[in-house]
C-alpha cells in the first residue's frame, strides 16, 4: 500500500534523537493518485496548507505511537509533476506555491529577512502610504 513507506519513515523518525531530522518525505504522486484536487490546491498554495500538513504529520506520528514525545515535524514533497527550475527563473507569482528547484549551495548562513519599507492602504478612505520606513520592527504609518 502507498501508506507503508510513511509508517516506516515515522518509525525511523521516532528512533532519531531530538534535534535531528524530523522531516517526513512525501511522494507527490501518491497525493495526486489519492486526491488530485487537493494535490493541485497544495501545489498552488503550499504556504497556506503547510501548517495544516505539519499538524497532520504530528497527528500521524501520535496515531502510530501515542507515547512519542511531542516535537515539531516538517513535510517535504518530491516527485512533483513540474520539472525543477533554476532559482533565477522563479518569479513573484511563484511565492507561496510548491515548486521544485535546482541550485548549487555555495555558502550558508542564518537567514534574517528584513522589511526596510512598507506600503499601507487605509481601509476607510483608500489612501496609500507608500515606502514607510521600518525601524527594525513593524512600523505603521502615522496620520
Amino acid at each position: 500500500s502507498y501508506i507503508q513507506p510513511y509508517h516506516d519513515q515515522v518509525k525511523a523518525l521516532l528512533e532519531t534523537p531530538q534535534g535531528f531530522s524530523s522531516t517526513l518525505f512525501v511522494n507527490f504522486q501518491h497525493l495526486l493518485e489519492q486526491d488530485s484536487e487537493l494535490a493541485d490546491a497544495i501545489q498552488a498554495e503550499f504556504y497556506r496548507f503547510e501548517p495544516h500538513m505539519k499538524r497532520a504529520v504530528q497527528a500521524f506520528v501520535a496515531d502510530l505511537d501515542p507515547s512519542a514525545q511531542p516535537r515539531d515535524y516538517y513535510i517535504a514533497m518530491y516527485n512533483l509533476p513540474t520539472p525543477p527550475r533554476s532559482l533565477r527563473k522563479l518569479k513573484m507569482e511563484d511565492v507561496g506555491a510548491l515548486s521544485s528547484v535546482t541550485a548549487t549551495v555555495t555558502r550558508t548562513s542564518d537567514v534574517r529577512p528584513e522589511l526596510v519599507a512598507g506600503s499601507f492602504r487605509c481601509n476607510k478612505c483608500g489612501l496609500l502610504a507608500a515606502k514607510v520606513p521600518q525601524q527594525f520592527q513593524f512600523t505603521r504609518p502615522t496620520i
